[in-house]
């Protein structure tokens, strides 16, 4: 799917893995992501779990670009700062493994943004939950 609010990550190729935004309320959003065959951290056809939380803070990147785009403005640069009561489910994941993200923002003290995340399986099992940080740079 090829939806037009995600071209404004910065992440290309197999960097990307966010595939769809499904669902954006005011403070959050619901998006569908995929491990790529041939991304960057998958050997021998796996890829470690903690490659979830970056699915996750591309969620977070893809609300911050939902709310700038409504604004009229370009989307932010993000830098993912920190990842606090991560748990997860499993082990690794196999490449092409699909995953639904749910990302709500919590707290924010610009330029610090807070986001409960929580990354499921396609059928919906828990792979992963937790607290991530977002540092925004403000604009001069």
């Amino acid at each position: 799917m090829n939806d037009p609010h995600l071209p404004a990550l910065p992440h290309a190729g197999p960097a990307r893995l966010l595939s769809a935004v499904v669902t954006h309320a005011d403070d959050g959003v619901v998006c569908e992501g995929r491990i790529p065959d041939d991304g960057p951290h998958v050997r021998a056809g796996r890829c470690p779990a903690f490659v979830l939380i970056e699915v996750a803070a591309q969620a977070a990147a893809a609300l911050a670009a939902l709310e700038h785009g409504e604004a009229g403005e370009p989307p932010p640069q993000g830098y993912l700062v920190r990842a606090t009561g991560i748990r997860l489910a499993g082990g690794d994941l196999e490449g092409g493994t699909t995953v639904r993200v749910l990302v709500r923002r919590t707290a924010s003290a610009a330029p610090l943004f807070l986001f409960d995340v929580q990354v499921q399986s396609a059928g919906g099992a828990e792979l992963m939950d937790g607290r991530i940080g977002i540092y925004v740079p403000l604009r001069p």
